[in-house]
C-alpha cells in the first residue's frame, strides 16, 4: 500500500510563504493499492494538483473518490480535478452517506448565478454514487477498509486500510474529548495496533478551553491515543490554517518529546509518500 499526501491543511488553503513546507492545500491523500487501484479520500484544494498528475498518466475508465464528510474544506477543490472533464472517465463517489449530493451542490447553478461556471447538469453525466465506497466495510483488490464515524460537527468517516497485514488509520477531523457522539475509546479501539495513525491534531493543549465543539483535536490528545493504541508512527495533519511552517515544526517537536522512544512522530507534509 502507498499513501501520499496532497493537502493537509484544515478549514481554508493557506498559500503563501509561510506554508511552502507542510503546505497549504486542504486535505486529499492518494491510496494505491499492490495492484495500482487508486483510491482518494476527500476532495480538498489538494486534488487538483492529484488530478493534474493523473492527466499525465493513462486514466482509468473510473476514478473512486471517498468523501469523509461535507465540510467546504473537504471538497472544494473538486470543481478542478481534471479528470472530470475527460470523456470516458467516470468518477464513483462514496464514503459519507450525501456524498454525491454534496459535491453536486459545488455547481448548482438553480440559485442565482451558481456556484461555478461549470452546470450540474453539464458534469452530472460523469459522477455516480458508488455502491461499494457507500458500504460500512469494503475491498479494492487487495485492500481491506473499514470505516467509522468521529466525533465531529455534522459527522465524519474515519477510516483504517489493511494490506498483507499492515494497516494505516486516517482519522481526520476528530475531537478526543469526552463527553462527545464518539467516545474516546471507541476511536481508541478502532485505531488499536495499526502500523501507522494519521491523525487531526489543528490545536494546540491550550487552544481547547476556546475550542471545545469545533470538532478537532490537540497534539497532546493526539499523542496519548497513539501511545494508548500501541500505534507505530504518527502523522499528524489537517494544520491550523493560521500556524506557520516554524510553528507546525515546534508544536511536532513538542509532540515528540512528549510520544518518547517508542513512538515516531511527524507532520504530514504534501507530497509525502507512506509505503507498508
Amino acid at each position: 500500500m502507498l499513501v501520499r499526501f496532497w493537502g493537509t491543511r484544515g478549514s481554508v488553503a493557506v498559500p503563501g510563504a509561510d506554508t511552502l513546507r507542510y503546505g497549504g492545500n486542504t486535505t486529499c491523500v492518494e491510496v494505491l493499492n499492490r495492484e495500482n487501484k487508486r483510491l482518494i479520500i476527500d476532495a480538498g484544494t489538494g486534488i487538483r494538483l492529484l488530478g493534474n498528475k493523473m492527466m499525465q498518466e493513462p486514466l482509468p475508465h473510473e476514478v473512486l473518490l471517498f468523501i469523509t464528510h461535507l465540510h467546504w474544506d473537504h471538497l472544494n477543490g473538486f470543481p478542478f480535478f481534471a479528470p472530470l472533464y475527460t470523456k470516458d472517465v467516470k468518477v464513483r463517489v462514496g464514503g459519507w452517506h450525501i456524498a454525491l449530493e454534496g459535491l453536486s451542490v459545488l455547481f448548482d447553478s438553480s440559485q442565482g448565478s451558481g456556484h461555478f461556471p461549470v452546470s450540474l447538469e453539464d458534469i452530472a453525466p460523469s459522477m455516480e454514487k458508488c455502491p461499494l465506497l457507500s458500504s460500512r466495510d469494503f475491498t479494492l483488490g487487495s485492500l481491506k477498509a473499514e470505516t467509522t464515524f468521529l466525533n465531529h460537527p455534522q459527522g465524519c468517516l474515519g477510516l483504517r486500510l489493511t494490506e498483507q497485514n499492515k494497516s494505516l488509520a486516517f482519522i481526520t477531523d476528530n475531537e478526543l474529548v469526552e463527553p462527545g457522539s464518539i467516545s474516546y475509546k471507541h476511536t481508541l479501539d478502532f485505531c488499536r495496533g495499526a502500523d501507522v495513525l494519521v491523525h487531526d491534531a489543528q490545536y494546540l493543549p491550550e487552544d481547547m478551553e476556546f475550542r471545545k465543539g469545533y470538532g478537532h483535536s490537540d497534539w497532546q490528545t493526539v499523542v496519548k491515543l497513539a501511545k494508548e493504541a500501541k500505534i507505530n508512527r504518527l502523522i499528524l495533519t489537517h494544520h491550523d490554517p493560521d500556524r506557520t511552517d516554524h510553528q507546525v515544526e515546534a508544536l511536532v517537536n513538542q509532540a515528540r518529546y512528549e510520544a518518547g522512544a517508542s513512538l515516531s512522530v511527524e507532520a504530514a507534509f504534501e507530497g509525502l509518500t507512506v509505503r507498508l
